[in-house]
């Protein structure tokens, strides 16, 4: 009904520990061009009229790219809020090329 499920006990905490340093490395080493800093909307008019027509967006199906958040940049594309609080997602290929991530995601108990 909410969109998710929780699974209690499938990572441990180390490897949720390893999980959130890792994304933590990422964040603060994200170098995101200027005109790549778009907002990430999930509102089918907006999808078609900003992310649709974005190249960033278009063809990254097979990177790791940023997603950000409305209201996180001025109006010269710099952050206005800590890069942490930016996001809302990293996508589409952090499983495929992101060791750490990769190796949860093709681990027996994910699978």
């Amino acid at each position: 009904d909410e969109g998710y499920l929780v699974l209690d006990g499938l990572l441990s905490p180390e490897e949720c520990d390893a999980l959130r340093e890792r994304m933590s490395e990422i964040i603060d080493r994200m170098d995101v061009p200027e005109h790549c800093r778009i907002q990430f909307s999930t509102d089918h008019d907006e999808q078609l009229k900003t992310q649709g027509n974005a190249d960033y967006f278009i063809t990254s199906g097979d990177k790791i790219r940023f997603f950000f958040e409305k209201g996180v940049f001025d109006d010269k594309g710099e952050f206005i809020v800590p890069r942490e609080h930016s996001l809302n997602k990293i996508s589409h290929a952090l499983h495929a090329y992101e060791p750490l991530f990769k190796a949860v995601t093709h681990s027996p108990k994910v699978q």
